[in-house]
């Protein structure tokens, strides 16, 4: 089957959850307003919903814990990243226009669009306005999507603490377009004990699993988050990407969570205590 998909045997695919987060009853959910709250649209992108329901679904009880006045944006907005990985321009450009029509009436309504996986929510930042430079909603849009990191301390938010020991994998296209200087704030203020790992996971979307990329692909990984990993097998990692989250299972047989993931343990550890 692999080899029908045009993907290295070696590789497998990523286990599927038993139900979509929009699935769920909380897909429609909308947090009680609270006067004077900051308007929140959390954007579940096709990779956290479909593979990763328990990444919205924390960030729920985050933004929760926050005290943000949350609405969950609707199913059809995409950022169009795998069309525009795969040279498919004119697809992408119809594809960032829907998402333009379902996004820009909630951001006119003041609500900062939160996204969770880091190429998506980057392609929002970037390549929205590279690829519909004559939409002026383009740049509307792009100007109020936010990292859940950067609108946690944009707010001021006192978030729980804990002693964790991380080895972090920034995303690279998180690194490059939002930068991560939020997430190191937010990690600090929670008292984590961090490690980071630089360069590239190797997976890299689809490259490393497409047959002839695996050797390359796995290199990159041994070089970077693997070594760290096995030189600081006590620390846990966090890593907001996907394919980042992908490839150490794959390679190493290795877990690791998102950041709400882990805000949303140490909020739940503060309400047992």
């Amino acid at each position: 089957m692999m080899t029908l998909m045009g993907a290295d045997p070696r590789r497998s695919l990523p286990p599927l959850p038993a139900r979509p987060f929009r699935w769920t009853s909380q897909a429609g959910k909308q947090l009680p307003a609270v006067p004077g709250a900051a308007k929140v649209l959390l954007w579940v992108d096709s990779f956290s919903d479909a593979m990763a329901p328990g990444v919205p679904r924390d960030a729920l009880e985050v933004l929760a814990a926050a005290g943000a006045d949350v609405e969950i944006a609707g199913p059809g907005a995409c950022c169009g990243l795998t069309l525009i990985s795969t040279g498919q321009l004119t697809a992408a450009r119809a594809k960032l226009r829907r998402t333009l029509d379902l996004l820009i009436p909630h951001v006119r309504d003041g609500r900062t669009v939160v996204g969770l996986e880091p190429s998506c929510t980057a392609t929002l930042r970037s390549d929205l306005l590279e690829l519909l430079p004559d939409d002026p909603r383009a740049a509307e849009l792009a100007g109020a999507v936010k990292t859940v990191a950067e609108f946690l301390t944009g707010i001021g938010w006192r978030p729980p603490t804990t002693a964790e020991k991380l080895l972090v994998q920034p995303h690279c296209h998180h690194h490059s377009v939002m930068g991560y200087g939020a997430d190191e704030q937010l990690l600090e203020a929670m008292g984590c004990d961090v490690e980071t790992s630089t360069g590239c996971c190797g997976l890299a979307g689809n490259f490393g699993m497409e047959k002839g990329h695996y050797e390359v692909s796995g290199n990159i990984a041994r070089g970077g988050i693997l070594a760290k990993a096995d030189a600081a097998p006590d620390r846990a990692i966090l890593a907001d990407g996907f394919s980042c989250r992908t490839q150490v299972r794959d390679l190493a047989g290795l877990d690791s969570r998102h950041l709400v993931q882990i805000i949303a343990e140490a909020l739940r550890k503060d309400a047992n205590a």
